[in-house]
């Protein structure tokens, strides 16, 4: 299923792309340094499109799960939208 007009694909292709998110979460929640973080393990689910990331650092493990989604543009964030107003759109999504 390819996404229609106003739609878009917001699933991660690559194995790097789905590391770099759970990292970029990781050091967000735990304010540590990108340096720190092993990653342990990757997996991807075909049927699911989803991407499963081990990632490790000092004595603490985290597996982070990247759901593919599936939605109008409209509905993210858009700093040049100011109409823009659903529980995704905000800045901290």
């Amino acid at each position: 299923m390819s996404p229609g007009i106003g739609l878009m694909d917001r699933r991660l292709k690559t194995e790097k792309d789905a590391v770099s998110l759970a990292m970029s979460g990781i050091l967000k929640e735990y304010k540590i340094e990108s340096e720190e973080i092993e990653t342990l393990e990757t997996k991807y689910d075909d049927d699911a499109g989803d991407w499963y990331v081990a990632l490790g650092w000092e004595e603490k493990r985290a597996i982070v799960k990247m759901d593919s989604v599936l939605a109008f543009s409209s509905l993210f964030y858009d700093p040049n939208n100011p109409d823009s107003n659903t529980p995704i759109s905000s800045k901290n999504f």
